[in-house]
């Protein structure tokens, strides 16, 4: 039976039953509790699609900003009550002065989770000239 990575070298992202096109790869857990790839010889065609898209078997290329900048708001009002420093309602204020459109998200208490943590939602501004 083939293997597609090692157990130790799993991160159990499942990529490679999904893409698998016999719907021939399983995950089973071991005395730890960690899932690892577990595949139905019977099924399987030999295609190699979950070695191929195995990203424990790939090495990755890293690519690294030319630049990287750094700010925050000069407002002591802003920049106090903000978790960003103040730069995404500087960044706001900006675009919409400037007649952009603005979108954003905020941090939003996880009702779904038994010890009643928090999500952090990453904040973003999508900016794009209005017509």
């Amino acid at each position: 039976m083939m293997d597609i990575c090692s157990k130790n070298d799993c991160t159990g992202c499942k990529l490679c039953s999904n893409v698998c096109p016999k719907k021939c790869i399983s995950f089973k857990k071991d005395e730890l509790g960690v899932e690892y790839p577990v595949i139905d010889k019977e099924k399987c065609i030999s295609c190699h699609l979950c070695e191929k898209n195995c990203p424990s078997k790939h090495e990755f290329e890293y690519k690294f900003p030319r630049t990287a900048y750094a700010a925050w708001s000069s407002d002591d009002e802003i920049r106090n009550s903000s978790t960003s420093g103040g730069i995404a309602q500087e960044l706001y204020n900006y675009a919409l002065v400037n007649n952009y459109s603005t979108y954003g998200v905020t941090l939003e208490k996880n009702k779904n989770s038994i010890n009643d943590t928090y999500i952090y939602i990453y904040i973003y501004i999508y900016i794009y000239a209005s017509c």
